[in-house]
C-alpha cells in the first residue's frame, strides 16, 4: 500500500505505510507550535493517521481553526479536573467577552472560592503533566446516548 502526501510547501513523497502526523512530523516541532493540521481541507489532531493520498498543511496558534481545537481540549482537561476532584459536580462553559471562557457551577449547594481553584488548578496541571493522548473515538448513537445519560446529560 503506497500513498502520495503532499505537506504545503514542502515535495510531495509516498509512505508505504499509514503515519501519524506526529510521526510525520518528527523532530521538525521543537518548540511544540504546531498543534494541529488541515488534511484535505478538514482540521485534524496530531495524532490522526494517514491512510491515503492526502494533502497536509501543519497549523499553529496563529491558525484560527488550530485555536478553536486547542480551546475544544482545554475545556476538556478543565472538565476533567472538576470531574476527578468533585465527582458529579455539573458545570457549564460559557463565552464572555473577548474570547473568554467563564466556567459556571450548575449546582445551588456549591460556589467557587479559593481552595476549589487551587485543588482544580493542581489537577489540570497533573493532567497535563500526564501528557494524556487526546484520542477520537466514533460510537454509534445508541452507545452515545447511553454514556451521556450515564454522566447525567
Amino acid at each position: 500500500m503506497s500513498f502520495k502526501i503532499k505537506i504545503k510547501g514542502q515535495e510531495e513523497f509516498f509512505s508505504q505505510r499509514e503515519i501519524s502526523l506526529l510521526e510525520l512530523l518528527g523532530d521538525h516541532n521543537p518548540d511544540r507550535k504546531i498543534i494541529a493540521a488541515r488534511v484535505n481541507n478538514r482540521t485534524r489532531e496530531l495524532n490522526y493517521v494517514l491512510k491515503d493520498d492526502c494533502e497536509v498543511e501543519f497549523l499553529t496558534f496563529s491558525d484560527t481553526e488550530a485555536m478553536k481545537l486547542y480551546e475544544a481540549c482545554l475545556r476538556y482537561v478543565i472538565a476533567m479536573a472538576f470531574d476527578r476532584v468533585y465527582p458529579g459536580l455539573k458545570i457549564r462553559f460559557g463565552y464572555s467577552v473577548s474570547r473568554c471562557v467563564a466556567i459556571h457551577i450548575l449546582s445551588k449547594k456549591i460556589s467557587a472560592n479559593t481552595n476549589m481553584l487551587i485543588r482544580i488548578s493542581h489537577e489540570i496541571e497533573s493532567i497535563i503533566q500526564s501528557d494524556y493522548p487526546f484520542v477520537r473515538k466514533v460510537v454509534k448513537n445508541e452507545e452515545a446516548k447511553r454514556i451521556f445519560e450515564e454522566r447525567g446529560f
